[in-house]
């Protein structure tokens, strides 16, 4: 099915102009004055996003004569500035997000809300698996149910417990 629709969007995207797509990455890699106990989490990732971006221009996008690129927006680990900034960033016409680090819920919602895809990389969040709410949202960590509910099934399968 997804080879189907993958299908679909390399044909519409061959057959369209040149179109640059704008992601909005949300991130915590900063603190905020006098704040010393946060870890920025996102200082370890962000590094990923610009060679990420550059393959898929230069071995998907890019030969079909579009590009992606990406706007910084800092939330500092704070759930108020990171729900300011999807609403700061779909203003801004962007056309996926790529975040939030801590929260997710709210910008979830806004996400769906927008219709727009939110890629999280760092979510834990169970709520956010529900797709009838939040249905352009997608996570690359598993929510700790998930996380617990895999361990659970390795110590009874090693019969280290029994179910």
């Amino acid at each position: 099915m997804w080879q189907w629709c993958w299908c679909l969007l390399i044909t519409s995207l061959e057959n369209s102009q040149a179109e640059i797509f704008t992601l909005g990455y949300l991130t915590g890699s900063q603190r905020r004055p006098g704040d010393y106990s946060y870890q920025r989490p996102g200082r370890v990732i962000s590094g990923a996003i610009s060679m990420a971006v550059d393959e898929v221009n230069e071995k998907l996008l890019g030969p079909m004569g579009h590009s992606l690129d990406f706007v910084v927006a800092e939330t500092y680990g704070q759930e108020e500035v990171s729900i300011k900034q999807v609403a700061a960033l779909w203003a801004a016409n962007v056309s996926a997000f790529i975040g939030p680090q801590e929260t997710c819920v709210h910008e979830g919602r806004m996400a769906a809300a927008f219709n727009l895809p939110m890629v999280s990389y760092f979510c834990r969040d169970v709520a956010n698996s529900n797709k009838r709410v939040y249905s352009t949202f997608a996570r690359t960590r598993p929510s700790d149910i998930d996380i617990s509910r895999s361990v659970v099934a390795v110590l009874t399968h090693f019969k280290f417990i029994s179910a």
